[in-house]
């Protein structure tokens, strides 16, 4: 075992909002004394679903995606296109990912999926909500998606 093993929580909770009370999921873990991956570590065993994590980034830049497993960690790299207007890698700064099928958790994190993100503690908020993971499914294409056989 290492000397410094993950710390990882997981809370579930409702919140207030204009409309109905929404279902969220919230994943933290603290600093280790090595890299850990807060998405494939924990996120993925939680939601019980394979993800595709938004890291503004390239494949030398980024961590690899996980494809071992049923459980999967596909790779979203730069650049994306909102609404005809595409946001170049360098003026990005967002953190997010969405479940590959199913359930309708749209994630927002402080953290992204590279080496340097992964030394440090981490916090991913995913909220249950049909048309936001539409929104962002729909930022997710065949040119941009660094996805698992």
């Amino acid at each position: 075992l290492h000397k410094y093993q993950p710390i990882g929580t997981v809370s579930a909770d409702s919140i207030r909002t204009l409309t109905a009370p929404g279902t969220v999921k919230i994943f933290a873990t603290a600093p280790v004394a090595y890299s850990s991956d807060i998405y494939s570590n924990y996120v993925v065993k939680i939601l019980k679903k394979s993800l595709q994590v938004y890291t503004p980034g390239t494949t030398t830049t980024v961590l690899r995606k996980s494809c071992a497993g049923s459980l999967k960690v596909e790779n979203v790299l730069g650049p994306i296109t909102v609404k005809d207007t595409v946001i170049p890698i360098g003026q990005d700064s967002a953190r997010w990912s969405v479940p590959k099928s199913d359930i309708d958790f749209v994630c927002l994190s402080n953290t992204g999926r590279t080496a340097n993100d992964a030394q440090y503690g981490a916090t991913v908020a995913c909220v249950l909500s049909k048309e936001g993971t539409a929104l962002f499914r729909k930022m997710i294409t065949k040119n941009n998606l660094d996805a698992c056989p």
